[in-house]
């Protein structure tokens, strides 16, 4: 798994450099923050 991993880091950094990280990064403070409110939504509304 760590192979395939690499292989396709390296793969990707070579296609596209680094500006994938630039147009394409995702914040992940906003993707945590929705996944802990949604969690907790459902914990609380379930029956």
């Amino acid at each position: 798994m760590i192979a395939v991993i690499s292989f396709l880091a390296m793969t990707l950094h070579e296609r596209s450099g680094l500006a994938f990280l630039r147009t394409g990064w995702i914040n992940v403070d906003w993707l945590w923050s929705g996944a802990l409110i949604a969690c907790g939504t459902w914990l609380y509304c379930r029956p």
